[in-house]
């Protein structure tokens, strides 16, 4: 099923930046397989599947993070899929606290599935490394440059993030798209106080896209930047703590979509 998160005129920055972020991604696929033959997995928030004798993993951490992947994974793994059903849809809420209680929640959801890079070696690849282990690699560097020349490493390797991001607002304007049915347009758009625009989709909905200040858009990007350097923090360490040889997960990803893209 569809697993919505709030939009709202008046979006709080942290959430604004948790769906600039993109981490949320997966609740929704149930709307986005036009991008896939059949999801891979869902998010247990909204899913159901025949009685099973299957059940949760202890491995994974408590904190979440992995273990719906490992069971919808071991589920289908004899010749079985996952329909999509948008119109089963919840709404789910955003994890409570500040900006730095979700970091901490999406470091902690890494440290979680990092286990799966061991369950599913065939859903894993090789990539160019990230921020955090790019600072892992020069770590030995610190004594000679410095803790200061460290900071202003990671610091540019963020504004560069940045500046790629705003360069192409667009690509990410539509992860705050207000969503509503067609009977209630008329309700929605006297609470707009003016500042949405409305367009019909292809599901007969009308995407209110409420604008927002350019100061506004800048520090939701920067702040989704840094959410997104705190999870592969927790990745990374959840690595170094979860593996006999920590190094072998350092530049390995894993596929998400677990072969389903097309492309």
């Amino acid at each position: 099923g569809l697993v919505r998160f709030p939009r709202s005129p008046n979006l709080p920055l942290k959430h604004a930046a948790v769906l600039m972020s993109y981490l949320t991604f997966m609740f929704e696929i149930a709307e986005r397989n036009d991008r896939t033959t059949t999801p891979a997995w869902g998010v247990t928030a909204n899913i159901l599947f025949k009685r099973t004798r299957i059940r949760f993993d202890k491995v994974y951490a408590k904190t979440g993070g992995g273990e719906d992947v490992d069971f919808s994974l071991r589920m289908t793994s004899d010749k079985g899929i996952l329909l999509p059903v948008p119109e089963a849809c919840v709404v789910h809420p955003f994890w409570p606290g500040s900006a730095c209680t979700l970091a901490a929640h999406f470091f902690n959801w890494a440290i979680g599935d990092g286990a799966l890079f061991l369950r599913f070696p065939e859903y894993c690849y090789w990539s160019f490394p990230n921020v955090p282990e790019i600072l892992l690699f020069v770590s030995p560097l610190l004594f000679w440059i410095g803790p200061w020349k460290l900071l202003e490493l990671a610091l540019g390797f963020l504004a560069a993030d940045l500046f790629v991001d705003l360069s192409n607002l667009n690509e990410y304007n539509h992860r705050c798209l207000q969503l509503e049915p067609r009977n209630t347009v008329a309700a929605t758009a006297r609470n707009s106080k003016g500042s949405a625009t409305a367009k019909l989709d292809d599901n007969e909905s009308i995407l209110f896209e409420y604008k927002r200040s350019p100061l506004f858009y800048i520090l939701a990007h920067a702040l989704a930047n840094i959410y997104v350097v705190v999870l592969e923090c927790g990745r990374l360490w959840g690595h170094i703590v979860a593996r006999k040889s920590p190094l072998l997960g350092v530049c390995r990803r894993f596929d998400w979509h677990c072969g389903r893209l097309e492309n």
